[in-house]
């Protein structure tokens, strides 16, 4: 493992109250003294349970959320260390997010969509505009960059906003069941193409998903097991 890891978590713990505490709400312990590490480039799939804490974990790894315990450490910056303003800016540099619903903004076209996340870290109309375009070349939607996402299939809205994802050449890209609302056709094309993109990109991918055949084709899997990850061992 390199010296110096894109990402690093150590003793990660999440917990919340259910209920009123005043009413004997218990606390619920979600993630325990997890630890992590992920390298540039890395591909690193999620498995587990619903309810094991998946999502959890991806909102604490994009500094969205505030842990009970322990550190979070990306790019060299610890999220415990930035106000919300430094926070949105080093995501904005760091992180693309991917959702197993697409999220983009229906208003927009596909190339305004991906437009976005490059406007806001201040890059110009013209170089924004290209990147978009280069970006849905890559994943063959050049044809449809002026179409709303309601004209797109859902296969093709996926892409978009993985495009949009990668829009600032993150350092790392968190994705949530990125294939789970496809059918397995489309799912399959989905998933060869984020292999691609991870071997060319340089980015980190961290994936959860509940799609074991998307988690195999991972370079790492680990399965979130009573808050914690483990080595993965799919079940026959």
């Amino acid at each position: 493992m390199t010296a110096n890891p894109l990402l690093q978590v150590r003793q990660l713990s999440r917990s919340y109250r259910d209920g009123d505490a005043a009413l004997g709400g218990a606390e619920v312990t979600v993630l325990q003294q997890l630890d992590l590490t992920v390298a540039g480039g890395d591909s690193v799939a999620v498995v587990g349970v619903s309810g094991s804490g998946k999502s959890t974990l991806l909102n604490l790894l994009a500094g969205l959320d505030d842990p009970s315990g322990g550190a979070i450490t990306l790019a060299g910056r610890s999220w415990a260390q930035q106000n919300s303003s430094e926070r949105a800016q080093w995501r904005n540099r760091h992180i693309g997010m991917v959702y197993q619903f697409h999220h983009l903004l229906p208003e927009f076209s596909a190339v305004e969509n991906i437009e976005l996340p490059l406007l806001i870290a201040g890059v110009a109309a013209a170089p924004a505009r290209q990147r978009a375009n280069e970006l849905l070349q890559q994943v063959g939607l050049s044809a449809r960059a002026s179409h709303r996402p309601m004209a797109l299939s859902g296969g093709e809205r996926q892409r978009v906003a993985i495009c949009r994802a990668l829009a600032n050449q993150p350092s790392l890209v968190l994705m949530d069941e990125p294939t789970g609302n496809l059918d397995p056709a489309t799912a399959g094309e989905l998933e060869q193409l984020l292999l691609e993109l991870n071997q060319h990109s340089g980015t980190a991918f961290i994936i959860v998903t509940h799609d074991h055949r998307l988690a195999a084709r991972m370079g790492r899997q680990l399965e979130l097991v009573d808050g914690q990850l483990q080595p993965w061992q799919p079940r026959s």
